[in-house]
């Protein structure tokens, strides 16, 4: 599914180090800049990364997003490069684009059961309605590969992916009137995204998604921010929904819980101890953001819930049957917002309230929002 991230996570102890951050303008306009830094993961250890983003490179509409991590539990890579060509106002809104996008994402971590790869392309038109109603449809074409397995992974999670590909289409519908990215900004934000995987490709399937934020000022220097957001996937024409579509949550939400740490698990003794994610899922947060007396930084009392079940073969694992039903998980605790140049970092001890045998708790975390 779509809902799979890299986040930087600590359970006993945290740091995290933005190191530097160059910024070079050109002549047409378009910025780049190389940022490096570090943080400190009691699940990975020490990592350290570097990345590379350039905006309206050559002033033509191309930007481009380069991420590499490294530890000595592993490496982790991400590329995106896309142009975007602006036409204005046209027959289908204003603000009409049309957008050609190439992804690349690797990860091969000592602490994962598996490694994964995937490469796509796609094609996107998008434009905007005079009521502010953002819409957008694309063809995409996508391929994933699952291997290097280790000896004790679940045999229901050992099914290898070999340049394994999906081709299909999405349309997605979206209105947002938030225009700051601060944690103290208010507005409203909706999304909702269908996908489908044709026969055209390897693996077939449909999966629809949708969220909300709501973040409202309450008090002076106080916003109550609710988000929630919800998804599912189902194989089409008698196909099981392969671990790399299925969904997976936890840090950094909801948080206390590390990510993959909630949902269908098959655990036996110990030597087998495997996430297996799930076909549907479900998130929501309440959080009071209250500013500080340094501009930089906001603190934050939060209260999350969270949900992950719905496999399509639950027989055969290492532990025999595995229990994939709705279990809602819930958590509360505080949070830290601080500002950086290079992004925003978030800190939060948490402390989950409903919980389940097999999870992975995580009372605290720190995730640089540094996008790739």
């Amino acid at each position: 599914m779509i809902k799979q991230l890299l986040t930087f996570t600590a359970c006993a102890a945290f740091l995290a180090i933005p190191t530097g951050s160059a910024l070079a303008q050109n002549a047409t306009g378009g910025e780049a800049s190389i940022e490096t830094g570090a943080s400190y993961s009691s699940r990975r250890g020490g990592i350290a990364f570097i990345g590379l983003n350039a905006d309206n490179l050559f002033g033509r509409g191309i930007d481009i997003r380069l991420g590499y991590q490294a530890s000595q539990d592993g490496r982790a890579l991400n590329a995106n490069v896309s142009q975007t060509y602006q036409l204005g106002q046209t027959a289908l809104g204003q603000d009409t684009y049309l957008r050609g996008t190439l992804t690349g994402r690797a990860s091969d971590w000592s602490s994962q059961d598996y490694s994964l790869a995937h490469y796509g392309a796609e094609i996107t038109a998008g434009a905007e309605t005079a009521s502010g109603l953002h819409y957008r449809g694309r063809i995409f074409w996508q391929s994933d590969s699952v291997d290097d397995f280790d000896e004790d992974i679940s045999p229901l999670a050992a099914i290898p992916l070999d340049n394994s590909t999906a081709i299909g289409v999405g349309v997605g519908l979206g209105y947002s009137t938030f225009t700051d990215t601060n944690p103290l900004a208010t507005g409203l934000n909706l999304q909702g995204n269908v996908t489908l995987a044709t026969p055209l490709g390897d693996r077939e399937w449909v999966a629809a998604e949708v969220s909300g934020q709501y973040n409202a000022a309450i008090a002076d220097g106080m916003v109550l921010a609710l988000a929630a957001e919800t998804g599912q996937i189902n194989g089409r024409n008698g196909q099981d929904v392969h671990i790399a579509d299925r969904a997976f949550i936890g840090n950094p939400m909801p948080r206390g819980f590390a990510y993959t740490g909630i949902g269908p698990r098959d655990v036996s003794g110990d030597r087998v101890d495997t996430a297996l994610g799930g076909n549907s899922y479900l998130t929501s947060s309440a959080e009071l953001r209250i500013a500080t007396p340094y501009p930089a930084v906001v603190v934050g009392i939060f209260a999350d819930a969270g949900a992950l079940w719905d496999l399509d073969e639950t027989e055969g694992g290492a532990s025999a049957v595995i229990d994939d039903s709705y279990a809602l998980r819930t958590s509360a605790g505080l949070s830290v917002y601080w500002d950086t140049q290079i992004g925003l970092v978030q800190i939060n001890a948490a402390k989950p309230i409903a919980k389940q045998d097999n999870d992975k708790i995580e009372n605290f975390s720190i995730n640089l929002n540094f996008q790739f």
